[in-house]
């Protein structure tokens, strides 16, 4: 079968989930591409194995949103057919196709809530990692942000639009980041993110402001990452220095810089 690469959210209070999917199988020896076989993962955030077992009854939430709102239900299979076209055409390299194809997906009225933000956050990032100007993927993704503020995917949209605002607009580069900060405080990422904007503030002449995101970003760092924290530490050091405060900046170079030069 042809690999599924699909988005989950596991909540606190819930360990175990069901994972509807319908997989399509790979194009062998003439075998007819349309046929699928639908499968429910069983999985525990407290196992380290997926236990995959063939169901022909899987709930899915497209097929709930059916029985409870009364959707037709033709209306939502054409719907998956569409987004798994989508699907082949993105993997396949034909990102053109697969803008299209999504683009259908989040206009069809058979469309549930979470497909159509799928789909609509698929668009901004094929169009943001292909197409030259940026304009296009920047107006998908403040499109997506209008509608689904709190959407599923609206932290890594506020990501996407300050990646793509870095280069051309750092000012509004460093609002974009600030949101996601506000979203995702304890982002893997955090501390990185937290010191490029820093450093952005350096560029502006901004002191006060890069010596607050440094030190934020110092503190996301921990003990983990020695290189990344000294990194940091001697861009705090410089700020520290630009504002006159000579005390503080001996306190970081002791703590953090003796030795590395």
């Amino acid at each position: 079968y042809n690999t599924l690469d699909t988005t989950v959210v596991i909540s606190a209070d819930h360990s175990l989930f069901d994972l509807a999917a319908v997989l399509e199988p790979e194009e062998k020896n003439g075998a007819d591409s349309k046929r699928v076989s639908e499968v429910a993962v069983n999985s525990s955030v407290h196992k380290t194995e997926n236990v995959v077992v063939a169901k022909s009854d899987t709930v899915s939430p497209e097929s709930v949103a059916v029985q409870l709102l009364g959707q037709d239900n033709s209306a939502q299979k054409e719907t998956e057919r569409i987004y798994l076209e989508a699907q082949k055409a993105e993997f396949s390299g034909k990102w053109q196709l697969a803008i299209e194809l999504y683009q259908k997906v989040f206009n069809h009225q058979g469309t549930s809530k979470l497909r159509r933000e799928d789909a609509l956050f698929s668009i901004g990032i094929l169009k943001a990692a292909h197409e030259r100007d940026a304009s296009g993927a920047r107006q998908v993704f403040l499109t997506y942000l209008a509608l689904y503020p709190n959407g599923s995917f609206a932290g890594e949209t506020w990501l996407r639009l300050a990646e793509l605002e870095f280069k051309n607009d750092p000012e509004k580069a460093v609002q974009y980041y600030i949101k996601f900060f506000e979203m995702f405080p304890h982002h893997p990422r955090a501390s990185e993110l937290q010191n490029r904007v820093g450093v952005i503030y350096l560029q502006m002449k901004r002191y006060d402001e890069a010596v607050k995101m440094f030190k934020l970003a110092l503190t996301s760092t921990g003990t983990g990452d020695l290189k990344q924290s000294r990194g940091i530490a001697e861009n705090l050091h410089r700020a520290l220095l630009l504002i006159g405060d000579q005390k503080n900046a001996d306190t970081i170079w002791n703590l953090y810089l003796v030795g590395t030069r």
